[in-house]
């Protein structure tokens, strides 16, 4: 046998595997070297990553004070959290507020006449329609829109009748026009009545009385004054002032019924022209969009503010500089080629609405910088700033938003030097053009195109001779509507209304240039002597109804002509009344923020597929763009090059967009969403009906009942068609007729106002609680006016800036709201800060220390990547920061200062005297810019700890190097030791091999000597 497998030499005897083990040990001591070198390496980076964690804990500490969330935050405290409770967000105003909460918001509820069951009697046929907020003729209007939407502030009036007798009337928790009414007509202990007409308020005295009938304000208030009827009279009426009425702030959008101007807004392109007397002069063409051209006016800017012309600097990247000089500079194109002619490496152009300023070098090292030297033109151009990107994106400047917008852009148009002004005509609520010119021709306006609104939607589509054309109204009268918003934006074609009363006496009523609702109403009640007709709204307010108060027999009728149709009255009435039914109020047009659209909530920034009959299909997002109005999403349906032959509008009756499928095809058309709710925000969420090929977005709910239909299938129905509602078959127990059907609005508040029109469904529905939003007054203590806030929702934002109030019960008692400063938030992120940069410190201190007495050292021990962490943080931490209060540039000067071992020691309490003595500077110190204390530490951690080229990991690459490089040495010692292993094992095998044969040799020689003669003899044993 010649091997060893038990470690010994079977021939030899010999501990051969202990033998080699030893000759193998003495071979390997270069293998150990090398190992024990790899694991001080791998001591060394992971030490390293240690050190790079910790620097990451100081990153993460200063990223809170890098922003303002922190610096700013406040907390708020409620005086009643029962009442009202509050909350502080970023930079929220410091101080005490004292609210009162009036009312809370309250959903609209009605309920129908009682049943004697729910499931076996019908309710009769017809067509429900449901609309929330909108479609009644008769809309109160609130009262902050009054007096050019400067609203009016509340208070307490007195009212005394001309018998003397006064009552004091409580206007704080007004809203609307409709609440003064009825505040002052349900007053006890005067007899005096209120109503509106056109644009005023008008008080009657009922008592007989011979004094003055009087409205004066009481505590020092201004409610009758702002409500134009502060008066005395020795008759029995005060008429008050205007009170309705446009200023040149009033914004385009509540214009019209709210369905504001329908402007082009397609770049350079004109919405309508103007023809002169003088026709050698003109047309003048006028551009209302929002887009700036070279040659747009500065004095246009900012809403007619202008331009302050001086001199502006700019500052190129690489650091280069010059001054322009903006002065005598009259349009936006000259500006740009002033900056575009100087001589920086900077280039200006026209970004829409805006100005953009770009770096041209190329260089990255310093911020593009836009200053005023002299004047404001940086900042009234809304280019001053100085950043670290390329390109500064200047403020919107230019933006045809009001009125006065209007105004300025017809009388500082392109060639119009004078030739006609326009105007605003506050008595009419109207503007006005004037022909300046001396031509024998007419003034006419006309559009610039088919399809373009602007000069119709302004009231100003019209021709005269001479040389002024009055433009129609663009406000209804006090709770009106005008008639042009009527039949879904078609309005109505005024003449004469033929009536014939149930005792066959035929009037003539002639409504020529009545602009409002209530004009017609009062046009038709004033004819009422003769024609024995009375008119008013409808049961539901979205229609007219004609009153036969004869004592004929016969049918009241209303002859056919144009006006007639248009106010759906023609026909024969047996019960002597005649109802319009709805008349279909516009309110949604083509200049309808998507913000107003889905009953005021607006409608969700997302996306929605339109597939078409044929199978093409593309995607809607309105993510992306600039996309605020429906006329910007029916531009981007109707351009799209994959959904040829669909067509997207404004619906018949004006309360939703209809999409049309024109091309045909095998399928339906069919609109989905793509990860969001905004083809459900738009009503148009769903299938073409089959057979059709539109779907139709009306916020409308039509409910058509069945003649057998009961309260339970009407439930039923209405559920089914809607969310916006819910109804419910309520039970009163009342011990006949207890079943009644209550339909509540979901919404809340005055958007959320239902208006039913049963469509001759004899419901009789009733108002169970009226839609009110919330209203808390702020301030109004002794001799104070409180500014009353209204909302539609209990939780309100903006009255405070930061402040968040949360409105749980109404109360008589004010509550007051103290906001303060978070303290505690900054000082405990200053002390994060100050606590994670002590640990960095103190663990390099421990990894590259030595200990004399146990002459033991530190893993990092003269690491040089270590001395410079610790060198580039003592260089952030101990830097002045430019561009603040130089006695507040440096940490010390906040109560932090460097102690012994180079960590830091904060003062607590000045830093929190600091804070409260001077928020700003902190703030500045901080988080005021590129080279504040936050942002340059974070940019040195980024430096130290970047995985990607930071120095840390740098240094961590070069020693896992090492370690590579070691451990492929280890190896080729690996495979040449255990070569050697085997040799040595070989040559002790050989040994045994050998030994065995001699062994064998000596036997056989043995054996012979035992053959001789006289054997015995032997040879030597080995």
């Amino acid at each position: 046998m010649s091997t060893f497998s038990t470690g010994v030499g079977l021939v030899s005897g010999l501990p051969t595997r202990a033998i080699i083990d030893q000759l193998m040990a003495i071979e390997a001591r270069p293998r150990t070297l090398l190992s024990a070198r790899i694991s001080s390496i791998q001591a060394e980076r992971t030490a390293l990553l240690d050190v790079a964690a910790r620097l990451l804990a100081i990153k993460n500490a200063i990223a809170a004070l890098k922003s303002t969330a922190v610096l700013r935050a406040a907390s708020a405290a409620s005086s009643n959290p029962n009442v009202l409770t509050a909350t502080a967000g970023e930079a929220a105003a410091v101080g005490s507020f004292t609210f009162r909460v009036r009312s809370l918001v309250s959903n609209h509820q009605l309920v129908s006449r009682g049943f004697a069951d729910a499931t076996q009697t019908a309710v009769g046929a017809g067509t429900l329609t449901v609309e929330l907020g909108n479609g009644r003729l008769n809309r109160d209007t609130p009262l902050d829109f009054l007096n050019g939407q400067q609203g009016v502030r509340r208070g307490t009036i007195r009212v005394t009748d001309r018998s003397g007798a006064f009552a004091d009337i409580d206007l704080t928790t007004a809203q609307t026009v409709a609440d003064v009414l009825e505040a002052i007509n349900s007053a006890t202990g005067v007899s005096a009545s209120a109503s509106v007409e056109s644009d005023h308020l008008v008080l009657t005295d009922q008592s007989g009385g011979a004094g003055n009938l009087t409205v004066s304000d009481l505590g020092g208030g201004y409610a009758a004054a702002d409500l134009g009827i502060q008066a005395g009279a020795a008759g029995d009426r005060i008429v008050g002032g205007q009170i309705n009425y446009l200023i040149e702030d009033t914004l385009l959008r509540l214009l019209n019924d709210g369905n504001g101007v329908r402007r082009r807004n397609e770049g350079a392109l004109p919405d309508f022209s103007i023809s002169l007397r003088d026709a050698s002069l003109g047309p003048i063409e006028v551009n209302l969009g929002d887009d700036l051209q070279d040659s747009t006016p500065l004095a246009l800017l900012n809403h007619g503010r202008g331009v302050n012309p001086g001199t502006i600097r700019i500052t190129d990247r690489s650091g280069a500089s010059a001054q322009i000089d903006l002065a005598g500079a009259t349009t936006v194109g000259e500006v740009v080629q002033r900056i575009n002619d100087a001589n920086v490496g900077a280039s200006a152009v026209i970004s829409r609405s805006r100005i953009t300023v770009t770096d041209t070098t190329n260089q990255t090292a310093g911020n593009l910088i836009v200053e005023d030297v002299s004047g404001t033109a940086a900042a009234d151009l809304r280019i001053a700033a100085s950043v670290s990107a390329s390109s500064i994106q200047g403020g919107i400047i230019y933006q045809v938003s009001t009125i006065g917008d209007v105004i300025r852009a017809i009388n500082l148009a392109p060639g119009n030097n004078g030739y006609v002004v326009a105007s605003l005509d506050r008595a009419s609520n109207s503007l006005v053009l004037t022909d300046t010119t001396t031509g024998t021709g007419n003034t006419t306006v006309t559009a610039s195109g088919a399809g373009l609104h602007a000069a119709d939607d302004l009231g100003l589509l019209a021709t005269s001779s001479t040389g002024a054309i009055q433009g129609r109204r663009l406000l209804a009268g006090l709770n009106s509507t005008l008639l042009r918003s009527l039949n879904g934006g078609r309005g109505v074609q005024l003449g004469t209304l033929s009536v014939v009363n149930r005792q066959g006496v035929q009037t003539q009523i002639d409504l020529t240039g009545a602009q409002t609702v209530q004009e017609v109403i009062d046009r038709l009640n004033q004819s009422s002597p003769a024609s024995g007709i009375s008119a008013a709204l409808n049961a539901p307010g979205s229609g007219i109804l004609l009153s036969d108060t004869t004592s004929g027999t016969g049918n009241l009728e209303v002859l056919d002509s144009p006006t007639a149709q248009d106010l759906h009255l023609v026909g024969s009435y047996a019960s002597g009344r005649a109802d319009s039914g709805n008349l279909q109020l516009r309110y949604v047009s083509e200049a309808t923020r998507l913000a107003d659209l889905n009953y005021g909530r607006g409608v969700a920034r997302g996306a929605f597929r339109i597939t078409t009959g044929a199978g093409s299909s593309a995607v809607i997002d309105l993510r992306t763009g600039t996309k605020e109005t429906v006329a910007d999403l029916l531009r981007e349906i109707n351009g799209h090059p994959n959904l040829t032959g669909i067509v997207a509008q404004i619906n018949e009756r004006g309360d939703g967009i209809i999409i049309r499928d024109t091309a045909g095809g095998a399928g339906r058309l069919t609109i989905s969403e793509e990860g969001s709710t905004t083809a459900r925000d738009l009503n148009l969420l769903g299938q073409a009906a089959a057979g059709g090929d539109f779907i139709d977005g009306s916020y409308e709910i039509r409910i058509d009942v069945g003649a057998s239909d009961t309260l339970t299938d009407l439930q039923t129905k209405i559920n089914a068609a809607t969310t916006a509602v819910r109804a419910a078959v309520i039970n009163d127990g009342s011990a006949s007729n207890p079943y009644r059907l209550s339909i509540a609005s979901l919404i809340g508040g005055r958007r959320g106002e239902i208006v039913l029109d049963t469509g001759g469904i004899d419901l009789s529905p009733a108002t169970l609680s009226r839609a009110r939003d919330a209203v808390v007054q702020l301030g109004g203590g002794m001799g104070e006016t409180p500014i009353v806030v209204v909302s539609p929702s209990n939780t309100i934002t903006g009255v405070v800036p930061g402040l968040t109030l949360n409105l749980l019960s109404s109360s008589v008692d004010s509550v007051t709201v103290t906001v303060t400063q978070d303290l505690d938030g900054v000082v405990s992120a200053v002390q994060s800060l100050v606590t994670a940069y002590n640990d960095a410190i103190e663990r390099m201190a421990e990894l590259t220390a030595f200990d004399q007495e146990t002459q033991t050292r530190g893993v990092l021990l003269g690491d040089a990547t270590v001395s410079r962490v610790r060198a580039r943080l003592s260089g952030a931490v101990l830097r002045s920061v430019p561009g603040v209060d130089p006695g507040l540039s440096r940490l010390s000067s906040l109560g932090i200062r460097l102690s012994g071992g180079g960590k830091l020691n904060l003062d607590e309490q000045k830093l929190r005297d600091l804070l409260a003595s001077d928020p700003q500077a902190v703030e500045a110190f901080f988080a005021g810019g590129q080279d504040a204390f936050a942002t340059h530490l974070d940019r040195v951690l980024d430096e130290l700890t970047n995985s990607s080229g930071g120095l840390i990991a740098r240094q961590s690459d070069v020693l896992q190097n090492r370690v590579d490089l070691l451990n492929d040495r280890v190896e080729a010692l690996n495979k040449l030791l255990e070569k050697r292993r085997q040799r040595l094992t070989q040559e002790f095998q050989s040994l045994e091999t050998a030994l065995s044969q001699l062994q064998a040799q000596q036997q056989a020689l043995l054996g012979l000597t035992l053959l001789l003669p006289g054997g015995g003899g032997g040879l030597p044993v080995f």
